[in-house]
């Protein structure tokens, strides 16, 4: 016990503790109300020389002793830690961490990110919250993507609060058949408590508490995939032109003989309607195979190009070239004969590679078959995470680089510098499922 403290009986020391506590949820009700029903759904333990806040989900455990100081000392770290920790529990984290005990490092790193994203917006004076320092925050995203991409953030420097608790290992293991109904009512209780955060928030007129309740809206929604409209981008390289026909041998006499007395021996010829002609050219189909793109994303890239290439059948004529490369071309595959059975077609294709990244080999491949094939490429589509080596100059044809989901990303900025800025860069989006 410290010297603060030591003139204090024990049975005080938790009584102001417990009263402090009572303070500081009023504080943070004044100035954020829709977190209040969430606020006191902890139930407070006392917790003797532990020296700082936890929750299981259902206890606040803390230090009287360590509180009492903090408070007395004029100290802000009893106050973050009590935001910080009703945020892990609205937000779900204290239960979902169960299903991610193999990855807790990543997990705990992405839900402090989330709670340090969604507290940003709330704009807290900054003895209640304050951004930590040299640390960018995310925009609305998933646990599960936050996990993919925060191996390189320094976990420590976002801890606010001890997380040891949300494991099984330190809860005495499996629950039993009792226990399982109290964690489902316990889940209960915080998505009524998130739900009703989030409408006072989008209630409250204040567009950057708007802003906060999106982003824990989509930050929750279970991912279902990645997507992308490949159509578009496909219909877009593959383009119908429309060909003004001329034919002076089927020209109006009338018309004709008009222009000549009338407008200065200019005729009038009418033009016949627009015809259709069908674009001509090839398309490359390339996946970084180094371990950027999983199987089944890439499945789907290909799978759904070559759908709508068969659609196009007599609007589009060329082959189609499905590549695989990391530092050298996996292997590479055409094909000319459409419409095809895509579907049987994928479940019997086989992903190859794994090396690292020069995407030279590619453009090189590229090149070498459009002189192969004496007819220009329509464009070159690569499903890659951008980290490779290109070539500094831009080839003859357009290239589109399809890339994982970012935000406010400008060129010279993706994948640390290294995607030239003649590519054209599209982002792939994840399809949400809906939240009811």
């Amino acid at each position: 016990m410290s010297k603060k403290t030591e003139g204090l009986t024990a049975p005080s020391v938790e009584e102001s503790a417990r009263r402090i506590l009572q303070y500081l949820r009023r504080r943070l009700s004044g100035k954020v109300a829709p977190l209040l029903p969430a606020l006191y759904l902890l139930e407070d333990c006392p917790v003797e020389g532990t020296g700082g806040m936890a929750t299981d989900g259902r206890n606040l455990y803390y230090d009287p002793a360590w509180l009492v100081e903090q408070y007395r000392a004029g100290q802000n770290q009893p106050i973050r830690q009590l935001l910080h920790i009703t945020m892990h529990c609205v937000m779900g984290h204290v239960t979902k961490a169960r299903a991610y005990q193999t990855q807790s490092r990543q997990f705990d790193i992405a839900a402090d990110l989330q709670v340090h994203q969604i507290l940003h917006y709330l704009q807290l004076p900054d003895s209640m919250y304050k951004t930590p320092q040299k640390i960018t925050l995310p925009g609305s995203k998933g646990l599960e993507e936050l996990m993919e991409r925060c191996w390189t953030v320094d976990g420590e420097s976002l801890a606010v609060d001890d997380h040891s608790l949300w494991r099984l290992e330190e809860m005495g293991g499996i629950p039993g058949s009792g226990e399982t109904d109290k964690e489902k009512d316990l889940e209960e209780r915080w998505e009524f408590a998130l739900r009703s955060m989030m409408k006072q928030l989008q209630n409250s007129g204040d567009s950057q508490w708007d802003s906060a309740a999106a982003a824990m809206e989509k930050s929750i929604l279970p991912l279902r995939g990645k997507a992308f409209p490949y159509r578009e981008l496909m219909e877009q390289l593959c383009t119908v032109s429309d060909v003004p026909e001329v034919n002076l041998d089927e020209h109006d006499p009338i018309l004709y003989q008009l222009g000549l007395e009338l407008l200065d021996d200019c005729p009038i010829v009418e033009p016949l309607e627009d015809r259709e002609t069908a674009c001509r050219g090839d398309v490359v189909l390339a996946v970084d195979t180094s371990g950027s793109c999983s199987d089944d994303t890439a499945r789907r890239f290909f799978g759904e190009c070559l759908q709508c290439l068969g659609e196009l059948d007599g609007r589009w004529k060329g082959a189609v070239a499905l590549v695989q490369c990391d530092t050298r071309i996996r292997s590479a595959e055409v094909l000319e004969q459409f419409p095809i059975d895509e579907e049987a077609f994928m479940r019997s294709y086989r992903f190859r590679g794994g090396g690292g990244t020069d995407f030279h080999a590619l453009f090189r491949w590229a090149e070498h078959w459009q002189k192969k094939r004496g007819r220009p490429l329509r464009g070159l589509i690569l499903l890659t995470d951008g980290w490779g080596s290109f070539p500094r100059k831009a080839p003859d044809y357009p290239v589109h680089l399809l890339l994982p989901p970012e935000e406010d990303v400008e060129y010279g900025a993706v994948a640390g510098g290294q995607v030239p800025s003649w590519a054209c860069i599209h982002y792939l989006e994840y399809v949400r499922e809906e939240w009811k």
